[in-house]
């Protein structure tokens, strides 16, 4: 029998019971908090943590309730038999069986969870096997179905006692047991992350966990997020999929309390927490508000790893040798823009020939690639014909600078020459020729 004293409003409500006699559940259809023993069933107010009914339970037939699980579907509540197929349903004061099953263990400490009001199990053990599978109950026959992933190509390993998480309409796996292939007698924790998609009907792996999940002794739902607690650690550590986020906080006295046999929860920024108070097995539900929950923030971890984030990193240098690339172009074409492109026996101008042949691009190029201006000597030895006097080899390279001013001037637009020339400050004999190299190029 449960023995349990009233309390004020927002005081601890405490109890006195052995823990291994009956099921906590949270109803937030109901803003309760159900307690269920072979003996009777008690709701509790959510807000004043007050008794708001005690009903005696008629135990005319054995239910183990260890080994039950409570759901609520469109305001009726269910046991479910954690071993097999059997549902009870409260009609007043006795839990009535109405499936039409049988305890077939099957699916040993599968994954219990309600979803669009409808009752899935994930996983279990039973055979020597364990599953990889969701079934569900159908409430107009009274029977359990399998849901077939008839769209997906890759499959989870089965396993038992899985953490299901649900975010919109994909269900999150990890964190559970699983059979070694080549010894049914040896358990190991799965480290990967899977999730399914049950419109889609689609698995799909999600990543690696390097959670050690064997050191894992109990866990409570934080809305999208769950908190993992090891009583032998002194940190708590709560997981955010959405985020692909762990954040580490140090245990606080309230966690150190906790009673992992019974079911913690949260609720708007409020966890429900039993604590054991002490050996002959007294517990309070107490109210702990959320920042006062958390001790102080150790670290942030990422939950899983996977190829997303080589092929994340891949198209980021993909993006960021596209992206210099492009700047690399855009940035020769407006150092080309407007620019005449001199080569080794080529002028180009805005993609097109030019024609400057022969002593032209000699004298051209001699000019664009001197360090120092040019003297004249130079460019009469360029173009000069023995066979006729300095006087007429000199009018022949005066004539060639000022054809190659008008043809440079009439390509670029301008007025002013481009090459000029001054006498030079050793010999005032001798004229030295300069050029505008910035309005070319040289390949």
């Amino acid at each position: 029998m449960i023995f349990i004293s009233t309390s004020l409003c927002s005081q601890p409500l405490n109890l006195s019971t052995q823990s291994h006699n009956y099921i906590s559940s949270f109803v937030k259809e109901l803003d309760e908090i159900h307690l269920v023993s072979q003996y009777e069933f008690v709701t509790i107010d959510l807000n004043t943590l007050n008794i708001k009914t005690k009903t005696p339970i008629d135990s005319s037939f054995y239910l183990d309730y260890s080994g039950v699980h409570e759901i609520i579907i469109k305001d009726k509540i269910y046991l479910l038999e954690r071993n097999g197929g059997m549902i009870f349903e409260l009609n007043g004061n006795q839990f009535k069986r109405i499936d039409n099953s049988f305890t077939h263990k099957m699916q040993i400490n599968s994954s219990i969870f309600s979803y669009n009001h409808t009752i899935f199990r994930y996983g279990g053990y039973g055979f020597w096997e364990t599953r990889n599978f969701f079934t569900y109950y159908n409430f107009i026959i009274n029977e359990w179905e399998k849901v077939e992933p008839i769209n997906t190509k890759v499959l989870p390993q089965g396993s038992m006692n899985s953490i299901v998480q649900i975010i919109n309409d994909e269900f999150y796996v990890y964190g559970g047991e699983e059979l070694n292939p080549f010894n049914s007698n040896e358990l190991f924790f799965s480290d990967q992350l899977w999730k399914f998609n049950i419109r889609e009907l689609v698995w799909e792996e999600v990543g690696e966990l390097k959670i050690d999940f064997a050191k894992i002794d109990y866990t409570i739902n934080y809305g999208d997020k769950v908190v993992l607690l090891d009583i032998h650690s002194d940190e708590v550590m709560v997981i955010d999929i959405k985020q692909n986020n762990v954040s580490v906080y140090r245990k606080s006295s309230y966690q150190s309390k906790l009673n992992p046999h019974m079911s913690n929860f949260y609720n708007e920024g409020i966890f429900y927490c039993f604590f054991s108070i002490n050996q002959t097995g007294q517990i309070q539900l107490v109210k702990i508000e959320e920042e006062e929950f958390f001790g102080e923030l150790i670290r942030e971890e990422r939950f899983y790893y996977n190829n997303e984030t080589i092929f994340f990193w891949f198209k980021l240098l993909i993006i960021l040798l596209l992206i210099i690339g492009s700047f690399l172009l855009i940035r020769r074409h407006y150092k080309l823009k407007g620019k005449i492109i001199v080569s080794s026996n080529t002028v180009k101008f805005k993609g097109r020939s030019l024609e400057f042949k022969g002593t032209n691009i000699r004298v051209l190029r001699l000019l664009l690639e001197s360090n120092e201006d040019v003297d004249s000597v130079k460019i009469l030895t360029i173009c000069e014909n023995k066979e006729h006097n300095y006087a007429h080899n000199t009018r022949v390279r005066n004539e060639l600078i000022e054809r190659l001013n008008i043809n440079l001037k009439s390509l670029l637009g301008i007025n002013q020459d481009i090459i000029t020339h001054y006498k030079s400050k050793k010999d005032k004999r001798i004229k030295v020729y300069s050029i505008d190299k910035s309005y070319f190029i040289i390949k």
